[in-house]
């Protein structure tokens, strides 16, 4: 069943590489989008764009890390340069450490996560908006979040 047409238009998803990243971008790649899996550990974005390319999909991998600007410049110049630009962002990424007590949280262990869940996040929003605005391109951005 097709809910909605993305023929043409460019996706990427952040997170790629497992749990709700490889099903939104198999999603989106169903619904014709060509999809753009990014996330740290490329090697499972290897195997999750193999299965959509199985599937009849276009999918490609890209590594980034959003933790990282640099990582995010060179991931969106790619996307540029080979795909004209992005046309829906979904930002999934994130990174929770184990479940523990409040008062057993450090800093340390705090910054990781604020660094990649909210930091990383709005990085990697301002880069797709300002990649939409400058191809003048009506885009989505989705930004999906989770702390426990």
């Amino acid at each position: 069943m097709n809910y909605f047409n993305l023929s043409g238009k460019v996706s990427l998803i952040t997170g790629a590489s497992s749990g709700l990243g490889v099903h939104f971008a198999n999603v989106l790649a169903n619904e014709g989008a060509t999809v753009i899996l990014a996330a740290r550990r490329t090697d499972k974005l290897a195997t999750a764009v193999e299965t959509i390319r199985k599937n009849g999909g276009k999918a490609f991998a890209i590594p980034m890390d959003v933790s990282n600007a640099e990582s995010v410049e060179k991931a969106f110049a790619a996307i540029q340069s080979e795909h004209g630009g992005v046309d829906v962002l979904v930002n999934n990424a994130g990174v929770a450490d184990d479940p523990k007590k409040f008062l057993d949280t450090t800093e340390e262990d705090w910054n990781w996560v604020m660094e990649t869940n909210l930091t990383g996040a709005w990085r990697v929003a301002r880069a797709a908006a300002l990649q939409m605005s400058s191809n003048n391109t009506a885009g989505s951005i989705i930004n999906i979040g989770s702390i426990y």
